[in-house]
């Protein structure tokens, strides 16, 4: 008995370290998924070169910003050594650049890296998080906008009034 006991919590163990994953997805899977499935779009700019961005990533491995991510928002990644063809917000992205030779991090006002983009089911943009941040810190963030709270809010005092009475669940960095 104890032997299925212990196969049972390692399966266990096990399925939940696989599924904590985040599930990242290109911004054109994002968007074609959000048209039947509406759902808050999170964007991480990062770049091949940038330390902070692999430190960005470890943050957001946090099994709790983990669960936001996956289940609430549609994760997307975008490294700007990387770029491919894509549409955002009825513009066309060619290599990074569009046919006015905008990049698409020019388009969204990206001025460094790693960038952390909120942007709601109708593609308005909710909030920028530039440069490092931990999970603790970008735990209310989350918590926030797939709630819809911040529909609630009138100004940044509400905001931070939010942040500073949210009660955490990820305890001290």
């Amino acid at each position: 008995m104890k032997k299925y006991q212990f196969l049972l919590i390692l399966f266990t163990i096990a399925s939940n370290l696989f599924s904590a994953q985040i599930k990242w997805l290109s911004i054109d899977e994002a968007l074609e998924i959000q048209k039947t499935n509406p759902r808050p779009l999170y964007l991480l700019f990062v770049k091949d070169d940038c330390v902070n961005c692999n430190k960005i990533e470890d943050n957001l491995s946090h099994p709790i910003i983990q669960q936001y991510l996956n289940e609430n928002f549609y994760p997307v990644k975008y490294n700007s050594n990387q770029s491919k063809n894509f549409n955002f917000q009825e513009v066309k992205f060619k290599s990074s650049k569009n046919s006015e030779g905008v990049s698409f991090e020019d388009f969204l006002h990206i001025s460094s890296f790693p960038t952390q983009m909120f942007i709601d089911e109708d593609l308005t943009v909710l909030s920028v998080i530039n440069g490092l941040s931990s999970a603790r810190n970008l735990e209310p963030y989350f918590n926030l906008f797939q709630n819809k709270d911040y529909k609630k809010m009138l100004n940044k005092l509400d905001i931070d009034s939010f942040r500073n009475n949210f009660k955490h669940k990820i305890k001290k960095d």
